[in-house]
């Protein structure tokens, strides 16, 4: 299928880990899932890509980053998907809520104890003439900024114990506000600038049965632009706030 299979490394499949159609990657059942919901309820027809550190792992080894808890994918802001108070709830019915800001969709489960990987859904947008893209710095932030996470934790934790529809979904409007105001303008993000020849590369689907997600199909240069040379060498303690190579040094 795609050239980036040619750089993974061989390994065994672990007993939780299934191989999908011909593309080799190696997902375990509730990350497919996560990918599956995103792909029919999320993006629907909006066209989205494998990025980060969920890139480097499938490329690299085949698979996601075990320490990794997070599915990393990228769209254009003008592509970016449009959601409905009935896609909000299908989602809420499988157990998990999504939150908005203007930098992107998360997608996580309702269970905060519950240890499965979240969805970062970023959107790339126009700035000054360049292409950005903003992540959200949460090991940075000040006492106002917790206090804030811990409200929205705490109104999603009614939402799951709630058995009104209604009600929930209110619930959810009120989190997802608080949010969205929250996430796109107090809180400390990590702004990274995406370089014009990313965007000449070639993508092609991440699976079969996988219609809008797609991934690089010679992902080597952006590879190197974000990780180094030594991009293949694991390196568990990498930080994406100090360390990843397309990060912004100059605000405007």
């Amino acid at each position: 299928m795609a050239t980036a299979n040619k750089l993974m490394i061989e390994g065994e499949l672990t007993s939780d880990e299934k191989d999908f159609g011909n593309s080799g990657f190696r997902i375990n059942d509730s990350d497919m899932t996560l990918l599956r919901l995103t792909d029919n309820i999320i993006l629907k027809n909006s066209k989205a890509w494998v990025d980060q550190g969920t890139l480097l792992g499938l490329v690299r080894d085949g698979k996601l980053i075990e320490w990794d808890n997070d599915i990393d994918l990228s769209c254009m802001q003008h592509d970016r998907p449009r959601l409905r108070l009935t896609d909000v709830k299908k989602l809420m019915d499988k157990g998990l809520v999504v939150l908005t800001s203007r930098f992107g969709i998360n997608l996580k489960s309702l269970n905060s104890d519950e240890d499965i990987k979240k969805v970062d859904l970023t959107f790339i947008y126009g700035k000054n003439g360049r292409y950005l893209k903003s992540y959200s710095d949460f090991e940075h932030q000040n006492f106002l900024a917790k206090v804030i996470e811990k409200t929205i934790k705490e109104v999603l934790g009614l939402v799951q114990r709630s058995r009104r529809n209604g009600l929930r979904l209110g619930l959810w409007m009120l989190a997802n506000s608080i949010s969205w105001f929250y996430r796109s303008y107090f809180m400390k993000t990590i702004d990274m600038e995406c370089p014009e020849w990313q965007f000449d590369l070639d993508k092609t689907k991440l699976m079969e049965e996988i219609e809008n997600i797609q991934i690089y199909t010679s992902p080597e240069q952006y590879l190197i632009h974000k990780y180094g040379k030594d991009w293949r060498v694991p390196k568990k303690d990498w930080d994406y706030t100090t360390q990843d190579g397309g990060i912004l040094h100059e605000k405007n």
